[in-house]
């Protein structure tokens, strides 16, 4: 058996941080009344692939825990990105949002369903050079991924299942309609 150097058998490491990162947060949380935020930088999802830096659901998709007084205990499977902590926190201050981006999800956070309809990612090297710019748009049904030579790859959101073409005239909606939003 494999060991790491606390003498953590390697199997059960990832176990075992997260034990420890539980009791550590449930320690800070004790006594506090306020709100937290928690989010990893990059996914962990097994289905539809990918890895840290990929579009893919793997690499996008990260843990979300948000704690705090009124909030709902629950697993939600509506969409938020993380741009849209700022119009959260916005709003429980009772401040306007004007970020065009930004959807706030207080009511998620109250067991109401969210207002966000799609998410949008994009990665691009070197920097803003649109001959390696990927972008991928989703919602609650179907993928988007637009590869840099403009074809598509596109994914069932509900089983992970890729997509293949020629695309049913529901399905072929749905992906323009997705196209359309993409920021230009």
């Amino acid at each position: 058996r494999d060991y790491d150097v606390t003498g953590v058998q390697t199997c059960a490491l990832p176990i075992w941080i997260a034990e420890h990162l539980d009791r550590e947060i449930g320690r800070l949380l004790a006594d506090y009344e306020g709100y937290v935020i928690l989010l990893g930088d990059n996914g962990s999802v097994a289905t539809m692939g990918g890895q840290k830096y990929s579009l893919m659901e793997k690499g996008i998709r990260v843990p979300f825990l948000v704690h705090g007084p009124g909030i709902n205990p629950a697993v939600s499977k509506d969409l938020v990105s993380v741009v849209d902590i700022f119009a959260t926190l916005a709003e429980m201050r009772g401040v306007t949002s004007h970020a065009e981006d930004s959807v706030s999800f207080v009511p998620v956070l109250l067991g109401l369903p969210g207002e966000r309809e799609t998410i949008y990612s994009e990665k691009f090297k070197p920097n803003h050079t649109l001959a390696h710019h990927h972008r991928v748009i989703r919602d609650q049904n179907l993928k988007v991924y637009v590869f840099p030579s403009g074809n598509l790859g596109v994914w069932d959101m509900h089983d992970g299942k890729y997509i293949f073409p020629p695309y049913d005239g529901l399905v072929a909606a749905n992906i323009r309609k997705l196209i359309r939003q993409l920021p230009r």
